[in-house]
């Protein structure tokens, strides 16, 4: 279908972490203890669940607050019932590195102005303490949306 809205999901293959930004928000640049931390098929499966999931959860609260809004200001007073799941198309993309991963993140919201929604992990025998971004999740898109920063991307398969 010409008009059928994707998800494309984007995995980090080998995320770093710790991870800081320079002053003022620049870009994400190494510690000297930084570790490069590959990730399993497994967990990178689990990661794109996940990212899905917070995109879900993040767009359905915001339509709850929005329409339930809109029925307290309205005479009837009356919430409308949210609406049945729907299926949609989802993509699963793989980048190298939390740098790449980054990069795609930013590209899409400030120059495509496509919404994504990034996962954090905790997982202190993996990785360590605190949180590392290990995917995101785009709202629906049409296809052509994410061409030119997301297509040169392969699709994501396990690796063994």
């Amino acid at each position: 279908m010409a008009d059928e809205k994707i998800i494309y999901v984007v995995v980090a293959e080998t995320v770093q972490h710790p991870l800081t930004r320079v002053i003022g928000g620049g870009p994400l640049v190494r510690l000297d203890t930084t570790r490069d931390i590959v990730q399993i098929p497994g967990r990178l499966a689990a990661q794109a669940c996940h990212a899905v999931s917070r995109m879900r959860y993040s767009e359905l609260a915001r339509e709850v607050e929005k329409t339930t809004i809109k029925a307290l200001t309205s005479r009837k007073k009356r919430v409308p019932m949210i609406v049945p799941f729907q299926p949609i198309t989802t993509i699963i993309l793989s980048c190298r590195d939390s740098f790449e991963l980054e990069h795609c993140y930013n590209l899409l919201r400030d120059k495509a102005g496509v919404l994504a929604y990034k996962f954090n992990d905790t997982n202190p025998p993996v990785y360590g303490e605190g949180e590392v971004t290990t995917a995101f999740a785009t709202v629906p898109v049409d296809r052509q949306e994410v061409v030119g920063y997301l297509d040169y991307l392969p699709l994501w398969t396990p690796k063994a």
